[in-house]
């Protein structure tokens, strides 16, 4: 899906955005995966929405999942090379 969502990412990251905030965990993990593959991938494409992302990740550093946390910690260390003062 992190493909798809670079090519598209007005239509596809409201989408995952939303799906990683109301998901199960395990579907939540599959999102913010999404989120780490599209960071990894080009991350030029999500340099609008860095509130957006920022809000939610910051949500879901109190998660009760060691697995939530530990890629919400990855997501957040790209984040911080790609956009030092957004983040």
């Amino acid at each position: 899906m992190g493909n798809a969502t670079i090519g598209n990412p007005q239509f596809f990251l409201s989408k995952v955005f939303d799906q990683a905030r109301e998901s199960q965990v395990a579907q939540k993990y599959l999102f913010l995966n999404t989120i780490r593959e599209i960071i990894i991938a080009d991350s030029r494409c999500i340099s609008e929405y860095m509130y957006d992302i920022t809000e939610l990740l910051i949500q879901l550093t109190s998660s009760d999942s060691p697995q939530i946390r530990t890629i919400v910690s990855e997501i957040l260390g790209r984040l911080l090379a790609d956009f030092p003062e957004e983040v």
